[in-house]
């Protein structure tokens, strides 16, 4: 007799199958069994990665939002379905390896050594070489043979180690750690992913210089740590952020924006953790920061950080992109991207009497010689923008007139920024076709009632 069974249709219902086995987002049998890092929730891969192409971050199970979407197969469970399977006359069909061409991202071919990337797997490589996975001394040797897959894998569980032991037990597994070897291993081309992994997870390690040009290697995992790095270290801090702008000249202004760009200004990357889009997004703006670098960035980037701008509401990245934008609006070109995008509304939000949850002392940077308010950062980038004629409409429409009167009556605005910057800028819309055009409007509408 024929069977017309699809491959993994189970003959009973699937109730009668262990629960283990069964996909909670297909409720079928399990092909490919994975567990998803961030949450610990088993899934078939096939039903998980469908899940993620459909544009959700979040897990099926538990409802959490996700910093990275990485999968680890497990296979003792794979060839514990697959016994079931061949037990009850179930066809599973063709299991693939998981990775694009049998491998895994940013590591080596699963076909011959396994998927590296996985700490399971790495376990059982050193220990074929009788080698213990806590001892450091041991997994530092077998780095240093710069042999496959031994290597690679004592590389996987040293990276493994240093994200669960606390800060005593860190430094001691530093001064076992042989760092000039982890460097040279940057320039192998089998294992500097790994090597750049554990560099980058030992914190306080790499300067920032090493940490962006690690950028450059095309791993999304390794991307993503740094970006966080980078966030955590340039929030809210001017001189900081110079040190990045240095760093990313260094190594190249097109390549690191070419990078970092994407991630910010395409959509479908909102799927990176929010603390990653950050750092990308305080990259560019401490570019911008250069005078040199700000025509190309303007040209490429200004939708993205208004973008971001927007998304974030954070004050230690929402401000400087802030400041960063203003130095961009002081170009003609500059202006008429960032009015494109929308930044007269946003920097309406940044005056005081528009929005009074912003304080006439809130300060863009936390460093004690960055003396840059957000009001001032507001009025300067209005100024700028009010010579184009799109953005000086919007500004009247928006009743900005009012908002800049009122500041300029107060007592809590220096009077250089008042001389330099608001008072010129209540000179050109009040003297602007617009607003004469609307206050007579208003005083028709008046003496009509």
């Amino acid at each position: 007799m024929e069977n017309d069974k699809e491959p993994g249709e189970v003959e009973n219902s699937v109730d009668s199958v262990p629960e283990m086995f069964v996909c909670p987002v297909s409720r079928e049998l399990m092909k490919d069994p994975v567990v998803l890092v961030d949450t610990g929730q088993i899934y078939d891969r096939t039903s998980i990665t469908e899940w993620f192409r459909m544009g959700n971050n979040t897990c099926p199970l538990t409802g959490m939002r996700l910093s990275s979407q990485r999968l680890t197969p497990l296979y003792s469970i794979r060839n514990a379905v697959q016994d079931y399977a061949s037990r009850k006359g179930i066809e599973l069909g063709n299991v693939g390896e998981p990775g694009k061409d049998g491998t895994v991202e940013g590591g080596i071919g699963n076909d011959r050594y396994g998927p590296l990337d996985d700490p399971g797997h790495c376990l059982s490589v050193v220990t074929s070489r009788g080698v213990s996975a806590y001892d450091v001394v041991a997994l530092s040797r077998l780095v240093a043979e710069r042999t496959l897959p031994q290597s690679y894998a004592a590389l996987v569980l040293l990276r493994e180690m240093t994200r669960h032991i606390d800060g005593s037990q860190l430094k001691k597994v530093r001064k076992e750690l042989h760092m000039e070897t982890l460097r040279e291993l940057l320039q192998d081309n089998l294992l500097k992913i790994p090597a750049a992994r554990l560099l980058v997870q030992i914190k306080g390690l790499l300067k920032i210089s090493e940490l962006i040009n690690l950028l450059k290697m095309d791993d999304s995992e390794l991307r993503r740590e740094i970006l966080c790095i980078v966030r955590t270290y340039a929030y809210r801090h001017r001189g900081k952020m110079m040190e990045v702008a240095d760093a990313a000249e260094n190594h190249g202004v097109e390549s690191v924006l070419a990078i970092v760009n994407p991630l910010v200004t395409d959509p479908s990357m909102e799927s990176l953790s929010s603390r990653a889009l950050d750092g990308a997004a305080l990259i560019i703006a401490s570019l911008a920061f250069r005078a040199r670098h700000r025509l190309l960035v303007a040209d490429r980037c200004i939708p993205g950080l208004a973008r971001h701008w927007r998304r974030t509401e954070d004050p230690g990245v929402k401000y400087p992109i802030a400041k960063a934008i203003q130095y961009l609006c002081e170009d003609v070109r500059g202006r008429t991207i960032a009015v494109a995008e929308g930044v007269v509304a946003e920097f309406a939000r940044m005056l005081p009497p528009v929005n009074h949850e912003v304080d006439y002392s809130d300060f863009v940077f936390d460093d004690f010689f960055a003396f840059v308010t957000v009001p001032d950062t507001a009025l300067k980038a209005l100024y700028y923008l009010s010579q184009n004629t799109t953005a000086l409409k919007q500004m009247v429409e928006g009743g900005i007139v009012g908002a800049v009167r009122d500041m300029i009556s107060t007592t809590q605005l220096s009077d250089d920024t008042k001389s330099k910057y608001a008072k010129k800028l209540l000179d050109v819309l009040s003297n602007s076709p617009e607003f004469r055009l609307r206050r007579l409007m208003t005083l028709y509408q008046t003496s009509a009632n």
